[in-house]
């Protein structure tokens, strides 16, 4: 009898200190949503998401879990109060308060806060552009490489899944959600960065100069919520939406 009991006591326990981590893990979304709130919109300027005043599309914000990251650049599960019940919904975002911000949705989709949301370009092929728009452009020029593939053409160790060279523009594109968040010029490529005309056999100074900026040693933030990272012996020029 008194092992019965103390097995009852320990199943309650491992119960509560269940529940307990489960409450535990549930945020207020408060401190995110100054980040978030807005109106979200395809590439083709349609309404998706409304986020205002702690609810989404009219749906209440109950919290949210798993927030990793912080500020402007984080990602979590978010769980709102539908009709047919409650629902988790993954919502990923890079907000710099610039053109560029972005918002990825259960990591299928990218919304955009501002038009045009893009800046610096190649070959027509610009940041956040979506897969299905590539490939209307590109057709089958767009080919899937491995991380050793990449590592050939740069002469740098990336970790890249979801990465794509396009042999006659000359670059490499990775894609995030369903959309293009870095553009890699190779040095071999004739191709230029369409704002300021220039490619991996200009200089550092000439970079600095079109985009009136700091002379850089690796990194430049071009405005706009861009930035361009430079491969050693320039064997590339990457553009993105990340700072590092």
């Amino acid at each position: 009898m008194k092992i019965f009991k103390k097995l009852i006591a320990v199943v309650a326990a491992m119960i509560f200190l269940s529940n307990t981590a489960i409450a535990q893990r549930h945020e207020s979304p408060k401190s995110w949503l100054k980040y978030l709130s807005g109106d979200w919109y395809d590439n083709n300027g349609k309404l998706v998401l409304s986020i205002h005043d702690g609810y989404i599309n009219g749906c209440k914000i109950l919290y949210c879990q798993r927030v990793a990251g912080g500020g402007g650049l984080a990602g979590g599960d978010f769980c709102i109060s539908e009709g047919a019940g409650n629902r988790l919904i993954h919502l990923s975002w890079n907000i710099q308060h610039q053109q560029s911000d972005s918002l990825a949705v259960d990591r299928r989709q990218t919304l955009h806060k501002f038009f045009p949301f893009h800046f610096e370009s190649v070959g027509g092929v610009h940041l956040g552009m979506t897969r299905d728009e590539v490939n209307k452009k590109l057709g089958n020029d767009i080919k899937k490489i491995s991380k050793s593939e990449v590592t050939r053409l740069t002469g740098d160790t990336f970790g890249f899944d979801d990465t794509w060279f396009v042999e006659k523009l000359g670059v490499i594109l990775t894609f995030e959600a369903g959309s293009v968040d870095r553009i890699i010029l190779l040095k071999s490529s004739k191709n230029v960065l369409e704002h300021s005309r220039l490619n991996c056999s200009n200089s550092l100074k000439e970079f600095a100069a079109a985009y009136q900026k700091p002379l850089p040693k690796k990194y430049l933030g071009i405005g706009h919520g861009e930035h361009i990272s430079f491969g050693e012996g320039m064997r590339y020029i990457m553009l993105s939406n990340y700072n590092n």
